[in-house]
């Protein structure tokens, strides 16, 4: 078998696209300047009528939204964390709906830190096919210019750990840094249809 060439598909870039085009990257550049450095997502309820409306799924909506909202952000971290300098206590809780929210405490490395915070789903209930699934990124406003990711999840059932990794590293004192919780839909595409094989299968 040899290898063939890879013909890729004539199309037209036309006049009336490229102007599409233009006007795309216009407004995304103006939502940018009007949003400055914060990420701000549509509620919920607005996602769904946009959805309802262009007949498009959800899923790709928010993820739309996180796409050009990180595509100006640096994102850029050492390639080693260095020495552990100190462990810093935080000790603050939240409840937003039916979840709270614990910010124990941030690992202060030479280079980085990690912030580490516990989910606990509240309603008591017997149902154990519940799992809580964060779709969580961290926002942290101060007089640096922090940048942040998700650095894992884990956990099963009505909990979940979480840690962010943070460049450049926290102070050992947080006075005057706000730490915000915000949505993280970067991984989020339409799902798929599933089909289930379930039935038995011979080979005569």
């Amino acid at each position: 078998m040899s290898w063939s060439t890879l013909i890729g598909f004539p199309y037209e870039y036309s006049d009336e696209i490229r102007q599409i085009d233009e006007k795309l990257l216009e407004l995304i550049q103006a939502r940018k300047i009007a949003a400055g450095s914060e990420l701000i997502f549509p509620p919920e309820d607005q996602i769904q009528a946009w959805a309802n409306r262009f007949e498009m799924q959800p899923e790709r909506i928010r993820w739309l939204f996180q796409t050009f909202q990180s595509s100006s952000r640096r994102m850029i971290f050492p390639s080693t964390e260095g020495n552990l300098t100190g462990i810093v206590p935080v000790l603050k809780k939240t409840a937003q709906e039916d979840c709270e929210y614990f910010f124990t405490h941030v690992m202060n490395h030479e280079n980085v830190s990690y912030a580490h915070i516990e989910v606990s789903y509240l309603p008591e209930t017997d149902d154990q096919s519940i799992t809580v699934f964060p779709r969580l990124s961290m926002e942290i406003r101060g007089s640096e210019d922090y940048e942040t990711r998700s650095y894992g999840h884990q956990g099963a059932g009505a909990s979940a750990s979480l840690r962010f990794l943070i460049s450049p590293p926290l102070p050992d004192k947080l006075d005057g840094i706000s730490f915000h919780l915000v949505p993280d839909y970067s991984y989020e595409m339409p799902k798929s249809r599933e089909i289930v094989l379930d039935k038995p299968v011979f080979f005569s």
